[in-house]
């Protein structure tokens, strides 16, 4: 479909560089890259766009000394973008499961359950402990009202991975729509020991903390998404917003005027001074 109607998705496109690639005999690599999300909600449920780059390398050769080299890679991304986040190495398996994965979240959406199950069951098939559709099914589970499989998948991925903010978030929603509140207080404490490549999925729990009034912990997460992408304006902006919830208003000064600084386009930059302009009148 991508070739004979020139185009496609991210993913649909990366199978189609592998095919290619593979007629010739190239190694093909993949890597996560995190960029700038489209954040859509529909039907209670928040999905975060994501791509990969395809790295092809061209094969070995020998020079006159003997001594092999490889040339250089070529890197092919469809949807460049300037604020993008390199993200780690994307196996095979994950690759391929992601095309299951992506349309049983389309499934989940439309609440189509069954389909959506049979997708992550593929999915899961190819890569069985892949993060993020474990989350999915969790999620599903949750959708179709099974609290106690989506909690079991939950602490699953918690106590057999290094962790994952969405995981972890959507545990915290999980235990707070059942009442739980002070267990998902105590998860919450474990945002910061979770290794997570991805800055926006930090700023976007960070947010969440910020719209439940933990002012404390929103700034401590904004902060995670700064020291990762510290060209980022919307997390100075977060902090800068967080700061004035705490009282801190020199900062929150500080961090509006790096808002400014970094800001991508003009329309963004006129907001933030006119925010630290605010600030400067308040104090």
């Amino acid at each position: 479909m991508a070739s004979t109607k020139h185009a496609g998705n991210c993913l649909s496109l990366a199978i189609l560089t592998k095919a290619y690639a593979s007629l010739v005999g190239l190694k093909v690599e993949y890597r996560k890259v995190n960029s700038e999300p489209v954040y859509s909600r529909e039907n209670d449920i928040m999905t975060i766009s994501s791509h990969v780059q395809t790295h092809v390398y061209a094969p070995a050769k020998l020079d006159n000394r003997k001594s092999t080299f490889f040339f250089s890679k070529v890197i092919i991304d469809y949807f460049p973008s300037s604020r993008s986040h390199i993200g780690g190495v994307v196996e095979n398996v994950d690759f391929e499961s992601m095309y299951y994965h992506n349309l049983a979240a389309k499934a989940l959406i439309e609440e189509n359950f069954d389909y959506a199950y049979s997708l992550l069951a593929a999915a899961m098939q190819l890569s069985p402990n892949n993060i993020e559709t474990l989350n999915t099914l969790a999620v599903l589970y949750k959708k179709s009202g099974n609290h106690a499989l989506a909690e079991s998948l939950y602490k699953y991925v918690l106590q057999h991975s290094k962790g994952s903010v969405s995981v972890l978030s959507n545990y915290v929603i999980l235990l707070r729509d059942t009442g739980r509140n002070n267990e998902a207080t105590s998860y919450e404490n474990q945002y910061m020991h979770i290794k997570d490549d991805n800055p926006y999925r930090w700023y976007d729990v960070a947010n969440l903390a910020y719209e439940q009034k933990k002012y404390t912990l929103a700034l401590r997460l904004f902060q995670k998404t700064t020291d990762m992408a510290p060209y980022l304006p919307e997390s100075f902006y977060g902090q800068a917003k967080t700061h004035f919830k705490l009282g801190n208003a020199t900062k929150a000064k500080s961090a509006m005027r790096k808002a400014a600084e970094l800001a991508y386009t003009p329309k963004d930059e006129r907001r933030y001074n006119s925010k630290l302009q605010v600030l400067n009148d308040s104090f």
